[in-house]
């Protein structure tokens, strides 16, 4: 599956990763839009997109376009376990309590 084109500006949102006919579907007679002021008499915005077709369309909805993203998030894990894995490792405290590992006064 090819990589999903940013807008002009150079950003793009999780939508963009379903494929066109997902969000193209019509939800009570409405349409999605990702626009912040909506004409609810004909639009729906992201949170019933989550809920009415994500949620209930999940069994059906090829999420194929989401694996670009996922392949990054596990590069950014693997990434962080090898730089993790390269640092020294820290000494733990004791365990005494707080107050004598801080050097605070004794009490009576």
């Amino acid at each position: 599956m090819k990589t999903p084109a940013m807008g002009a500006d150079g950003k793009s949102c999780i939508e963009d990763l379903f494929e066109p006919a997902v969000l193209k579907t019509v939800v009570d007679g409405k349409r999605f839009s990702l626009e912040k002021q909506l004409d609810t008499s004909t639009e729906y915005g992201k949170m019933i997109f989550a809920e009415r077709v994500v949620r209930q369309g999940a069994a059906t909805i090829n999420f194929d376009g989401f694996q670009p993203l996922l392949r990054r998030i596990e590069a950014a894990i693997d990434h962080y376990v090898a730089e993790k894995a390269k640092r020294p490792a820290v000494a733990t405290t004791t365990t005494k309590p707080a107050a004598k590992r801080l050097g605070a006064a004794k009490t009576n």
